[in-house]
């Protein structure tokens, strides 16, 4: 036995050119469902880095594969990789701060991050709405706990109105009120 470690079989026979990514996207999802989530992530890895039509969903395949194991910034790095041009980039958006959010953040930055993400991206008024709740709803007993760093770090996520007095419970914001009101 070499010195050389093994490679699965199912990933012998392909090569690094671009013709060969579609079967591997192929491959790479059965090894995902197949319970090869190691393989799955390098041959979707594969698969970004040698065709560039090939990107959104192998971005998408590593994030899933890392959010299953608990990889909060290496899914978040895979669903950067999605670029700005593809038809995929506000799904990846999404993506990117359901990732943020799962497990019931406490910590502000990571709530912050997946603000900017949400207010950043092209969604629609009600999904954006949706999401600026859901992590309103996050942050609420993170800063009202009363410590220093809570109060220092409380306008990271309530504080963008600039000097306009908070919405009350139910009230629109004025970018989704009527004009005529």
């Amino acid at each position: 036995m070499t010195g050389r470690p093994r490679r699965h079989p199912s990933t012998r026979s392909t090569s690094r050119s671009p013709a060969s990514s579609r079967p591997r996207l192929a491959l790479a999802f059965a090894c995902e469902r197949g319970g090869l989530p190691e393989v799955a992530e390098g041959l979707y890895q594969v698969c970004a880095s040698t065709d560039a039509a090939y990107v959104p969903p192998a971005a998408f395949g590593m994030a899933r594969v890392r959010a299953e194991r608990q990889d909060t910034a290496g899914a978040v790095a895979a669903l950067d990789l999605v670029p700005n041009t593809s038809r995929g980039y506000t799904e990846s958006r999404q993506q990117r701060a359901e990732v943020l959010l799962s497990g019931g953040v406490q910590d502000l930055a990571v709530l912050d991050q997946a603000m900017r993400t949400i207010e950043s991206s092209s969604v629609d008024g009600p999904t954006r709405q949706r999401y600026t709740v859901r992590i309103l709803n996050e942050a609420l007993p993170v800063v009202t706990s009363g410590t220093k760093a809570a109060r220092r770090c409380a306008d990271r996520l309530g504080g963008r109105h600039r000097g306009r007095r908070p919405r009350r419970a139910g009230e629109r914001p004025a970018c989704a009120r009527p004009r005529h009101e």
